[in-house]
């Protein structure tokens, strides 16, 4: 079942089996999901280092340009709740696809690391802060019995040092 603003914030209050988003804010929370915001971590493909977009406040991406990014949120889904990722239509309408799996498991825990692409003909901007992709929470029929498996860099805030890797030797051919 699709959860109301209402509901998620009641799943948000509970003692138990609490989902917890760290750094909410209720500006960003819509009738029926919420809108997570660009983080701190950027790596471009064929770039050495790592951005600091809280520092730097904003990155202009060239046409074709390829790129991974944090959430500034981090999100612990309880075990009874899942969640799905659309993308905002203020940057889709602006050439920018955004790269990723869709689903949220349950029992996840961490930043959200995702892949977007310019494909618009001119350069686009990405501040720090600004909502990149909505989240629908999805209460399920009941608790899941597999594990979601860890992801010590997603629960530390850091882009996965194997994915840097690979962002720093992709370069167009």
């Amino acid at each position: 079942m699709l959860m109301t603003d209402r509901q998620i914030m009641e799943a948000m209050e509970r003692e138990d089996d609490r989902l917890e988003i760290d750094k909410f804010s209720k500006a960003h929370l819509k009738a029926a999901s919420y809108d997570a915001r660009i983080g701190k971590r950027v790596q471009c493909a064929g770039e050495s280092t790592e951005i600091d977009l809280e520092k730097d406040r904003t990155l202009e991406l060239r046409p074709g340009e390829f790129f991974l990014f944090t959430t500034l949120e981090s999100f612990h889904l309880p075990k009874n709740i899942a969640g799905h990722l659309g993308s905002k239509t203020y940057f889709t309408y602006r050439g920018l696809v955004l790269l990723c799996g869709q689903n949220i498991d349950p029992g996840f825990e961490g930043v959200l690391v995702l892949a977007a692409y310019n494909a618009a003909p001119r350069p686009l901007r990405i501040d720090f802060g600004r909502e990149i992709c909505n989240i629908e929470f999805r209460l399920l029929s009941g608790a899941i019995d597999t594990e979601t498996p860890p992801f010590p860099e997603h629960q530390e805030g850091k882009l996965p040092r194997e994915i840097q890797d690979y962002m720093r030797n992709l370069t167009a051919s």
